[in-house]
């Protein structure tokens, strides 16, 4: 095995122990075209940790817990999808 496969394969390994995601969140990320591309990335890292969004909402943070179809592999992969879409979505 490469130094790069058995890099990829800890980072598996890693995001396959985490329990519990948080994604912080700008209300923006909640209007219906940035939810949809958020909701794709979910979608393709399917995975079992729970994820949740916290998102602050008129000065209050609010979090939610994301359902069992929501969970996640937390896989450098997935984070770096999220940021592209952070990024694209201007959140």
């Amino acid at each position: 095995m490469t130094p790069a496969a058995l890099s990829d394969r800890i980072d598996a390994l890693v995001a396959e122990l985490q329990q519990e995601l948080r994604l912080e969140v700008e209300r923006a990320a909640l209007a219906p075209p940035a939810l949809e591309g958020l909701k794709a990335i979910l979608e393709r890292h399917r995975g079992k940790a729970e994820t949740h969004l916290a998102v602050c909402l008129d000065d209050v943070r609010c979090v939610m817990r994301l359902g069992p179809r929501w969970m996640v592999s937390p896989t450098p992969a997935f984070h770096q999808e999220v940021q592209r879409w952070r990024q694209s979505a201007q959140i």
